[in-house]
């Protein structure tokens, strides 16, 4: 049995890490960012110790600014043979600030390597694992698949597909989660209960946009 000991702190970004982000990080940007990514890129050395500080503080106070849980939704064509009059043919597309994406990617290392230093994610999860994919997800299903053949036992697949399953998610549960069996404590719990709650979108049509609407539950 692996005892694992709770994260209550996140250890400090640098400047080289914000750096690497940096340019590393696609070159689009949305509607929110101050200036353009290809910007951003060319003045990183600039900007990287003030992008530092400006991670360092959310993650030390565990709290993530509300302009940066404000996200800018558009539609977008699913496919491009669908019928563009037909309001079932578009996704919506949440837009964060830049700034709000590079906390993202900090906070997220930081919690994988925690999982993964304490095995805390499931022996059989592909998703969102590194060296893990849809590819790793379909060799263990068939690997299982073959054994059971193979000992003359009847096998039934279920396949679930969950609509909308990131937009269902319950935050109360979800924190519960990471508390219990994630050890998330202390400001790093805060963190994540503030990057959850109090967040609020705009709607943009063209040149149109929609005031603020505030999100209060995931359901």
């Amino acid at each position: 049995m692996v005892v694992c000991r709770p994260t209550e702190k996140l250890q400090p970004v640098t400047v080289e890490e914000i750096r690497k982000l940096v340019t590393k990080a696609p070159s689009m940007h949305c509607q929110l960012d101050p200036i353009p990514t290809w910007l951003l890129k060319q003045v990183v050395d600039l900007l990287a110790p003030v992008l530092a500080v400006m991670c360092n503080t959310s993650l030390m106070t565990g709290k993530l600014p509300s302009a940066e849980k404000h996200a800018l939704v558009t539609a977008r064509l699913k496919k491009p043979t669908l019928d563009p009059a037909d309001l079932n043919s578009y996704r919506p597309i949440s837009n964060l600030s830049f700034a709000s994406k590079l906390v993202q990617r900090c906070v997220a290392a930081r919690f994988v390597a925690h999982c993964e230093q304490n095995r805390l994610f499931p022996g059989r999860q592909s998703a969102y694992r590194r060296h893990h994919s849809t590819e790793t997800a379909v060799l263990a299903v068939h690997n299982d698949i073959i054994q059971a053949i193979d000992r003359g036992q009847l096998t039934a697949l279920v396949l679930l597909d969950l609509s909308s399953a990131f937009d269902t998610v319950d935050y109360t549960c979800l924190l519960t989660i990471l508390r219990n069996r994630f050890s998330v404590d202390a400001t790093v719990a805060s963190w994540f209960q503030s990057y959850l709650t109090d967040r609020s979108q705009t709607f943009s049509a063209g040149r149109d946009q929609s005031f603020p609407v505030m999100i209060y539950c995931s359901l």
